[in-house]
């Protein structure tokens, strides 16, 4: 049993290789119980946190529920996602004063 409570990028890795190790051994069911929770788990952090760092973690996700097969149902899930992380950038960018024009200047 995997718990995953604040998902690091290492700990989502280590969940992904327990749920291939449990895959194949056939243990399909457990595999599946750990995509839920490291989907599930990622989901509130992107949901909780939004921020700069949003866009680690909705990678792992999509990365989470690709290894699943959960993808074509959790598009929805991945756009929400994205959504709030723009939402968050739109917050943070008057407050750090990024311009969407002048990207190349942050050197």
């Amino acid at each position: 049993q995997i718990e995953l409570i604040t998902p690091t990028e290492e700990s989502i890795h280590k969940a992904l290789a327990r749920a291939e190790t449990l895959a194949q051994r056939g243990d399909a069911s457990g595999a599946q119980e750990i995509y839920h929770a490291a989907a599930t788990c990622l989901r509130n952090d992107i949901t909780k946190n939004g921020g700069d760092d949003n866009y680690v973690r909705v990678a792992l996700l999509a990365r989470v529920l690709g290894q699943s097969g959960e993808c074509q149902t959790s598009v929805g899930n991945v756009e929400d996602a994205l959504t709030s992380f723009h939402e968050g950038i739109a917050l943070l960018s008057p407050l750090v004063g990024n311009d969407e024009e002048d990207t190349e200047d942050t050197a």
